[in-house]
């Protein structure tokens, strides 16, 4: 049976609603708000509809532009100021220069403003021609004069603002760096932080590898690569205590007092006002201007609510947006964003903007993409769209490319991995970390379409895996649980779904995988709802496949251990794969059966480990060691591209146990409390499981016998 798997349409108002009534209903559940900004809001003392007036009459003035269609632009600026040969470490852009680039950007865009953007978001990412918004960082005097330049056009910008500058008034490392820049050489540069941290270290020197240098061109493409490299060593390697010290001791050496040059370097907090009530749009930047991924955790919250919460007081409550200092932006960092009540947030990926951008990783390209604009005539080489207007500079790609597959995760990468999980599966916590590893070894693998996922379940790991959030007061114990106490232990309690069940979808995943098969009903439609699937299909995985030959590019299996007919399931999978296509099987290996109750079952007795366990081992049916499934793999004519270790027998003695005979009490207890007691007792259950569980976020850490042997492993197979 085939089943449609259309993305419900989000209602827009009414209690029964998913994610629009959990954003825009009760104070206690509301991330952000979900209508349009009313009255104060992006626009403090004026009304919505004179807002609007205000952009339909800026759009208006370029009425008879070059019309055209395709993605939008937001461009991003930092200095605006006059040359200055003594800051030659400072790379800006002059008055004239920014007003040139932006008569040329209204020949080809509509020019939006915080409020149409905001609109723009709003409406799904449909409504609207093609625009450009022009955004500034890091809350510079500079843009006091950058404002009057927009006004001179009937514009208005998006500004964001460090908030540490309006409570300390101190300059901020990062632009200490770039004025030093202007009275060091780079050798010299170099040579002072060696000798620094000789001298802080003894004879320890940071490593600069291969990785770094290359990391560093990618952030300061528009440096030469030993300045690339200098900065991107004082922003993002050496530990922020040294940084610190390193800087202060050089710039009071060569310029005196950062507090002095903090007070006129800076907007104060009667400019940023002054900005917003002349219709400008006031966000943050952060609050102390670190990369917020190498912060941890609390500290990448701390800042984030300390930027939003001296925002709101001096200006009043906003659904603002958010840029992050440096582009840095990962999973957690992202998730911080929405609780904070961001509106939006800002990357530096070099990207146009299209109904595709996530809310909270929105690309912006920077101003030297765009900078040969000559008074709206002279233009850099455009890339051309369907019919043939001049769209984006060709450097600037499309933000509609699937998703990346990243080789090492960072730890915040992985926190934030666990994370989303956690919030899935927060009474079942076993399940959450096992879920993580096998996406965490899934994203090392090619991903091409069309897809499929075959015993596909419920759909949350597809969709978690590919990138989708749901709301943080979702979970899977809500409609989506059964706890009934007349269910016997092997019963499989996920295979429930009732009208409670609504997955608050906040960010669509970044792929749609066009085929989902599973043989339980429930579980399809529980998939069906987070709208993952293109084409969802009820399926017994022991019969053939009802697709056609050679019609994925890809499929994806975590269950074919579950399967007694195995042989003729692979084979099937030769079939249906396209001869360039890839088959990727995580297995469980027969070792699982001596995990910690298996070893123990003799002495505790059997009565205590089928309470645990049930059956479910024994429904496994297909379990073998490696040498087993590669003999299988070898029959189906399937060949071996990488394999690797999912989970680990200390994973496995985890598992076993976890929460499971627990799991159903839980769920009773924490579906009886009140909606903002359950919110806030999940919310710490999941912070302190993410600690709990983080070290265990690695393949092959020892299990109960001090060996790291393997209890699943992920293979990439070709037809061969």
């Amino acid at each position: 049976m085939i089943m449609p798997a259309t993305r419900q349409a989000q209602p827009a108002s009414g209690k029964d609603s998913s994610a629009a009534s959990l954003l825009a209903g009760s104070t206690e559940t509301a991330l952000y708000p979900i209508e349009p900004v009313a009255e104060g809001i992006l626009f403090p003392n004026s009304s919505r509809m004179e807002a609007r007036a205000r952009a339909d009459d800026a759009s208006s003035r370029f009425a008879n532009r070059e019309k055209r269609t395709g993605d939008s632009l937001v461009v991003m600026y930092h200095y605006v100021r006059e040359k200055d040969s003594a800051q030659s470490g400072i790379k800006g852009i002059t008055p004239r220069e920014l007003g040139s680039q932006l008569d040329g950007l209204c020949e080809g865009f509509e020019p939006w403003d915080g409020f149409r953007l905001h609109e723009w978001l709003q409406s799904g990412q449909r409504s609207y021609a093609p625009g450009f918004v022009a955004t500034f960082d890091d809350g510079l005097a500079d843009h006091k004069a950058a404002a009057d330049v927009l006004e001179e056009r009937g514009l208005k910008g998006i500004f964001f603002v460090p908030t540490a500058v309006l409570c300390e008034r101190r300059l901020l490392p990062a632009h200490a760096i770039h004025l030093l820049l202007g009275v060091l050489s780079d050798e010299r540069f170099e040579d002072e932080i060696l000798r620094f941290l000789r001298e802080q270290w003894g004879r320890r020197e940071p490593a600069l590898t291969l990785d770094v240098n290359v990391a560093a061109k990618r952030m300061y493409h528009y440096e030469p690569p030993v300045r690339a490299r200098l900065k991107y060593m004082l922003s993002m390697v050496l530990p922020r205590p040294v940084r610190n010290r390193l800087i202060e001791e050089l710039f009071e050496q060569s310029f005196g007092s950062m507090e002095h040059w903090g007070e006129k370097w800076y907007l104060s907090e009667n400019d940023v006002c002054d900005l917003q009530r002349r219709g400008h749009t006031i966000g943050a930047h952060g609050h102390s201007h670190e990369p917020l991924t190498r912060l941890g955790p609390a500290d990448r919250q701390a800042d984030l609510f300390r930027s939003a919460r001296v925002l709101n007081e001096i200006l009043g409550p906003a659904p603002r947006p958010l840029s992050y200092p440096y582009g840095a932006v990962d999973p957690g960092v992202a998730h911080i964003a929405r609780l904070a009540r961001f509106a939006s947030a800002f990357t530096t990926d070099e990207k146009s903007l299209s109904s595709r951008s996530d809310r909270y990783r929105l690309p912006r390209i920077d101003t030297i993409l765009v900078r040969k604009f000559d008074s709206g005539r002279q233009r850099p080489s455009p890339s051309q769209d369907t019919h043939g207007a001049s769209v984006v500079p060709s450097r600037v790609a499309s933000d509609t490319s699937p998703m990346r597959t990243e080789g090492d995760h960072s730890e915040s990468e992985v926190r934030g991995l666990l994370e989303r999980f956690l919030h899935a599966y927060w009474l079942r916590p076993e399940n959450a970390l096992w879920m993580t590893l096998r996406s965490m070894a899934l994203s090392r693998c090619a991903w091409e379409s069309p897809a499929a996922d075959l015993c596909c379940g419920d759909g949350l790991f597809t969709f978690l895996h590919h990138g989708g959030l749901l709301d943080p007061a979702f979970d899977v114990f809500v409609g989506g649980f059964s706890a009934d106490r007349s269910a016997g232990t092997g019963a499989d309690r996920f295979d429930h779904v009732g009208d409670l069940y609504r997955p608050s979808v906040l960010t669509p995943p970044r792929r749609i995988v066009e085929v989902g098969s599973d043989l339980k009903p429930n579980l399809l439609e529980k998939a069906r709802r987070l709208g993952v699937f293109s084409r969802l299909i009820e399926h017994d995985h022991e019969r053939p496949l009802p697709l056609a030959s050679e019609s994925l590019r890809t499929i994806h299996c975590n269950a074919a251990y579950w399967l007694s007919n195995i042989d003729a399931f692979l084979a099937d999978l030769r079939r249906v794969v396209h001869s360039d296509g890839r088959i990727i099987l995580q297995v469980k290996l027969d070792s699982f059966r001596q995990s910690t109750l298996g070893r123990i079952g003799a002495r505790v007795g059997n009565t205590i480990v089928d309470r645990i366990r049930g059956d479910r081992v024994e429904q496994w049916k297909s379990l073998t060691d490696r040498n087993g499934w590669e003999r299988r793999f070898q029959c189906a004519h399937l060949k071996i591209e990488s394999v690797r270790s999912v989970a680990s027998a200390a994973h496995a003695a985890i598992w076993e146990v976890g929460l499971r005979p627990l799991a159903p009490l839980l769920s009773r207890m924490a579906n009886s409390l009140t909606d903002h007691s359950r919110t806030s007792i999940k919310s710490d259950w999941v912070r302190t499981l993410v600690e709990l569980a983080f070290p265990l976020c690695k393949p092959d850490i020892p299990g109960p016998s001090a060996e790291s042997e393997s209890v699943e492993l992920q293979y990439e197979l070709l037809p061969s």
